[in-house]
């Protein structure tokens, strides 16, 4: 062997004696990898996007009486006692009214909830959901 071999071989051989990593100077170093970069591809939109709204639209019936529509109005949709004897007549009167408008998943849960207030109560009143 020759002496730069040997010089290599005593420093590689004293390093690892101490715990230290062997770094040779006659290293040859690796070629450089250039990285791509990649550009996202989905497309940023500049607006945000509201959910659709649904229209809660409450149905006349003959059974329920207008105090146990105007209760539930005030109580379930939180909506001011003059409004909730205006909505009550206009469901008595014209045979349905749009109590609110709201997201899909509120719009089912208040038709849900229409129906669990009234069937213990013996009334048929029911809400139904349309696009808005």
């Amino acid at each position: 062997m020759n002496s730069a071999v040997l010089e290599a071989c005593d420093r590689v051989e004293a390093a690892l004696v101490w715990g230290g990593s062997a770094v040779l100077e006659a290293e040859v170093e690796a070629p450089v990898r250039k990285t791509a970069v990649l550009e996202p591809e989905a497309k940023t939109r500049d607006k945000t996007r509201l959910a659709p709204q649904w229209k809660v639209i409450l149905l006349n019936d003959d059974v329920t009486t207008i105090d146990f529509v105007v209760e539930l109005i005030v109580s379930l949709f939180r909506k001011p006692r003059a409004e909730a004897v205006k909505l009550t007549n206009q469901v008595h009167e014209t045979g349905s009214a749009i109590v609110t408008i709201t997201t899909l998943e509120r719009a089912e849960l208040y038709v849900d909830q229409v129906k669990s207030l009234a069937r213990p109560r013996g009334f048929p009143l029911t809400a139904t959901i349309e696009p808005a």
